[in-house]
């Protein structure tokens, strides 16, 4: 049969007719149910990837919820605010620090969460310092 690929003649042969005839015959059943194997497949794959989805979050939910940080100390926590705040002999150096960028501690460190917003603006040291660019 090979020479009937490299060729356009049709098969002449009965054996090699009746062959092909029985893969196409057989071949299209085989492919529906293939597809119907395949169907199910992806449907269970949906199935465990809805499943997968909600134990990531919930392994997630749960680690956030165990977090070290949640359990600091309230001084510990102003020590760790301060170090994110330039020094005044940083902020005299550099003109690149704006202390009304919302994107800069200690505006950022206020809107993680009620507990920290409610240490940050307590700590003076945090608002203490203005530095402008300009």
């Amino acid at each position: 049969m090979t020479e009937l690929f490299s060729s356009n003649d049709p098969p002449i042969d009965p054996v090699e007719l009746a062959t092909l005839e029985a893969i196409v015959r057989d071949g299209d059943g085989y492919l529906s149910v293939l597809q119907q194997r395949i169907s199910a497949t992806r449907e269970t794959l949906e199935g465990l990837l809805e499943e997968q989805a909600l134990h990531v979050k919930r392994v997630a939910d749960a680690k956030a919820l165990l977090n070290p940080v949640r359990g600091l100390p309230q001084d510990i926590l102003i020590e760790i605010f301060a170090a994110c705040i330039p020094s005044r002999i940083e902020i005299a150096v550099s003109n690149e620090f704006d202390c009304l960028d919302t994107k800069n501690a200690p505006w950022v460190l206020s809107q993680v969460c009620a507990s920290w917003r409610s240490t940050a603006l307590a700590t003076a040291k945090l608002w203490s310092c203005i530095g402008l660019s300009m």
